[in-house]
């Protein structure tokens, strides 16, 4: 990985954490799997990221390692509950064709593709 895309990387994950950290707070999302799965999945790929990282040379630019300790503690101020069900499918959630966990996880996606 270079420094360009390890940037771009973190700057997504910060996206990404605090995409989690406010449905965490809506009603029906911090209820639901997509949630849990995204949140999870999220985790999963800063973990490898984090030690692709460690392995570049000189580490991050001057101006991210700040940013990462931050991501790091965005992430481990969440509290995701494990024993959830779909709230699309209890008839709960009303936004149409979207699911904003899931979102922030495709955007993530597309980025480490």
């Amino acid at each position: 990985m270079d420094y360009k895309t390890a940037v771009t990387r973190l700057r997504v994950f910060n996206y990404a954490f605090g995409v989690m950290e406010t449905v965490r707070k809506d009603p029906y999302c911090m209820e639901c799997r997509g949630l849990t799965k995204a949140y999870e999945a999220i985790a999963v790929s800063f973990k490898k990221f984090e030690e692709e990282v460690s392995a570049l040379q000189g580490g991050l630019p001057a101006a991210f390692p700040g940013l990462q300790v931050e991501v790091c503690k965005r992430q481990a101020g969440l509290d995701i509950p494990v024993n959830t069900v779909s709230q699309k499918e209890l008839g709960k959630c009303s936004l149409p064709d979207v699911c904003l966990p899931k979102a922030a996880l495709a955007i993530l996606a597309k980025i480490t593709q």
